[in-house]
Parts: C-alpha cells; sequence; structure tokens
C-alpha cells in the first residue's frame, strides 16, 4: 500500500478492488422509487478520541462520494480494567458524534458493540483490524483515510 501524509493524516490507498466479486453497499442514496449504490472514493475512520468535526480527516470530505466508518470493538472496551459507565459514556460521546454526522449529510457506517452481524460475532474479542478489513472488503474506497491514533496500542 502507497501512504501519503497531508497535515497529520494519513491517506492509505486501498485501489485494486474487484467491484464485480464485492458489491458496493457503502453509498446508499435513497430515492422514491429504489435505492441505488454510489462509488465510494475516501473511507473516513474515526477513532473514539478523536471526535471533532473540524478534523484534519474530513478536509476535503464529499458526502457524495465519501464516507465515514466509526466503530465499538470489544478490544477498546476491555484492554485494561475500566468502570461500565466511564465505557458507556465513551461509547455515547461516539454514538452522539455519529448522529450529527449523520444530520449533516454524511454517510456513516457505524459499529455496535451489540451488533451480530459484525467480525465480532465471528470473534468474541472484536478488532480494529477485523472492522476495517470488512468495510474495506465491502465498500472498495479508493483511499482509507487516518489520523494518527492518540494511543500508541492502535498505531
Amino acid at each position: 500500500m502507497r501512504q501519503e501524509i497531508a497535515r497529520h493524516r494519513h491517506l492509505v490507498s486501498v485501489g485494486g478492488s474487484d467491484s464485480s466479486r464485492w458489491p458496493n453497499q457503502c453509498l446508499q442514496r435513497a430515492t422514491a422509487d429504489e435505492p441505488h449504490t454510489v462509488p465510494v472514493r475516501d473511507l473516513v475512520l474515526v477513532l473514539g478520541d478523536q471526535l471533532d468535526r473540524h478534523s484534519a480527516a474530513f478536509d476535503g470530505f464529499d458526502p457524495a462520494r465519501d464516507a465515514v466508518l466509526m466503530m465499538e470493538v470489544v478490544e477498546e472496551a476491555s484492554y485494561i480494567p475500566q468502570h461500565k459507565l466511564r465505557i458507556a459514556m465513551f461509547f455515547a460521546a461516539m454514538r452522539h458524534f455519529r448522529d450529527g454526522l449523520v444530520e449533516r449529510g454524511r454517510t456513516v457506517h457505524y459499529v455496535r458493540i451489540d451488533d451480530p452481524a459484525t467480525s465480532q460475532s465471528a470473534d468474541p474479542r472484536g478488532s480494529f483490524d477485523a472492522e476495517i478489513r470488512r468495510h474495506v472488503r465491502m465498500c472498495q474506497p479508493s483511499r482509507l483515510v487516518v489520523l494518527e491514533p492518540g494511543d500508541f496500542r492502535v498505531r
């Protein structure tokens, strides 16, 4: 993968996709008659400690061509002992941010920790890696836009 850096964000090219093998379900635009899909240019990964709508990750974001990926994963909720209320507040902040993005017309793929359709159902530990791979296969974006994580473990 080729990597470019622009204002503290990493642009990872994920081209070479086989669009006939994986249907592009990343950008669904419903019409009165029927929904249709739109090709995805950038899939922007937003981590739980990066909830800033003015983030560099959104520079050049086009709601018609780009999508956001946010994930609640077991791996993050259990890597150190934490009070359940802290975890609940963290996920509540993420969900609130997601709702704000949707209100602004952005397509958001949000992985809930309790969603049985996620990779977490196959891997009870749940991980960023598994969910990112699943969404890249599903969405087939040209690039994955990632801000450098604040936590060294996530890098």
